[in-house]
């Protein structure tokens, strides 16, 4: 009995160590000594189920990945004006992280290092020049000591996706600290959080980007689905900005809790694969009998051929298949955390069919351009697809998914199935359609014989009668000469 339950123990305890072991983070920090500013952010990724590994950015020990595997699942550089990491970690190790599939989150500062703006910029997102700051006369929260700064703003300028943000509305975020500029056309790089509209980032006295153009707060997800976070602020996740009053977006003379807490933990939850995760499943394409086809007509006896057979190599011109795909989705588990509140621990090993219709999900049939696109409906079940009529064209053709919405991860699946025309003994041997020319075909055989007979026929009776005229002459020329 005690070894039975030692057994159970220990493969408790191995759960929930693998479990653990999916959501690594390593937390890299200018001074140990300082994780204590940040302590509520800490708690709030632990209660996410995180396991955090605060170290010092110079720590000789530290290694991203060793023997080939990767120590972590996710990076966290709380390391501003580091001109360099410890151990084995460079700017060239982390990129090979991302390129790997984690995930990172950077926080920087109008005094980044040269270091921390390349890691930003290979990142996809471009910090403004050294020293340059964000300010709003309009959107500030004086100090302690009543004093007014200017560049200390809050804004309430979320992106809007609940997949990033969470469901919650979101109070005011303070905010001190640079910005970034993202391009209107980036498909990788989203503003999770913009400056005000009176807000302007300045460098001296000279005024570069005003308005909503300063991204404070920006996030990318990589081709690959890694994602990344950059912030113009590393006191955005101070303690002291999570427990300062703010201005209510409502009532600008009601004051509250400023929202740099649950802002942090929704947006670097999803950051680390926490919320918006889809994956694809199994791809089939088949066939359709005559029972089942789009018109209800059904395919041609050459067309029928192979008619329900899983994905078959090639396709005829004209065929009637249907296409299907699985997408899942990682699920949430609602659990209880220490202020009574229930938070959404994301259950790293389960995922569950997606059974609601994704917006602009659509399937691609193409060579060169695109033949067919049209959407992938749901069956309810996790499975989407799509029936159509092969195009009338022979070639190399190709299934092509290419879903990307914000917030979301990206769906990307070719799938080759050429087309090619029918063979010699494949082509239909009557066709009703055809009655015309078959009528006309037949009636040219039939005059063709009229005119050979009546020409037989003819040419026989001119000659008797050319025979007989002939022996007529012979008589009657003897006739003359007896005379």
């Amino acid at each position: 009995m005690k070894l039975l339950k030692s057994l159970l123990l220990l493969t408790f305890f191995l759960g929930v160590a693998l479990a653990s072991s999916n959501k690594r983070t390593l937390v890299l920090l200018s001074n140990v000594s300082s994780k204590d500013n940040y302590s509520k952010y800490f708690k709030s990724l632990k209660d996410l189920g995180y396991s955090l590994d605060i170290r010092g950015h110079l720590d000789k020990t530290l290694k991203l990945e060793e023997y080939g595997t990767y120590n972590y699942n996710n990076l966290i550089l709380f390391t501003p004006e580091a001109e360099a990491f410890g151990g084995s970690i460079n700017l060239e190790s982390i990129i090979g992280f991302v390129d790997a599939g984690n995930n990172v989150v950077l926080a920087a500062s109008p005094s980044s290092s040269p270091l921390i703006r390349k890691l930003s910029s290979e990142l996809g997102i471009e910090l403004k020049d050294k020293e340059t700051r964000v300010y709003d006369y309009f959107n500030t929260v004086n100090l302690d000591d009543n004093s007014e700064d200017p560049s200390r703003i809050y804004s309430s300028e979320f992106v809007k996706s609940n997949l990033i943000l969470g469901n919650e509305p979101l109070n005011p975020v303070l905010y001190s600290g640079t910005a970034a500029t993202i391009l209107s056309n980036s498909e990788l790089a989203v503003v999770a959080l913009s400056a005000a509209p009176t807000a302007f980032s300045q460098k001296h006295d000279a005024i570069e980007v005003v308005g909503r153009a300063n991204a404070l707060v920006a996030v990318v997800q990589m081709r690959n689905n890694a994602r990344a976070l950059v912030s113009g602020s590393l006191d955005l996740f101070s303690n002291a900005y999570f427990s300062t009053l703010v201005p209510s977006s409502f009532d600008r003379t009601a004051l509250v809790p400023s929202g740099n807490r649950a802002f942090c933990a929704a947006v670097t939850n999803w950051v680390f694969q926490g919320a918006g995760v889809l994956r694809l499943g199994l791809a089939r394409h088949r066939i359709l009998p005559s029972s089942e086809t789009v018109d209800g007509l059904g395919n041609s006896d050459a067309a029928s051929r192979n008619a329900g057979e899983e994905s078959p190599a090639t396709y005829v011109v004209g065929q009637e298949v249907e296409f299907t795909v699985e997408i899942f989705k990682k699920e949430s588990a609602t659990t209880p955390s220490t202020d009574d509140k229930s938070i959404d621990v994301l259950d790293e090993n389960r995922y569950v069919p997606v059974v609601d219709r994704l917006e602009g999900l659509q399937l691609e049939y193409t060579m060169l351009s695109p033949f067919i696109r049209l959407p992938l409906e749901p069956r309810g079940d996790g499975t989407f697809f799509l029936r159509f009529k092969v195009p009338d064209v022979y070639g190399v053709f190709k299934y092509e998914i290419a879903y990307n919405r914000v917030g979301l991860s990206r769906l990307q699946l070719q799938l080759q199935v050429p087309v090619r025309p029918y063979k010699h003994d494949e082509y239909e041997r009557f066709l009703t359609c055809a009655g015309p020319y078959y009528a006309s075909a037949a009636s040219s055989i039939v005059a063709f014989l009229a005119l050979g007979w009546a020409f037989l026929i003819t040419s026989r009776a001119a000659r008797r009668n050319k025979e007989k005229g002939g022996k007529e002459e012979k008589l009657r020329k003897k006739r003359q000469w007896n005379k």
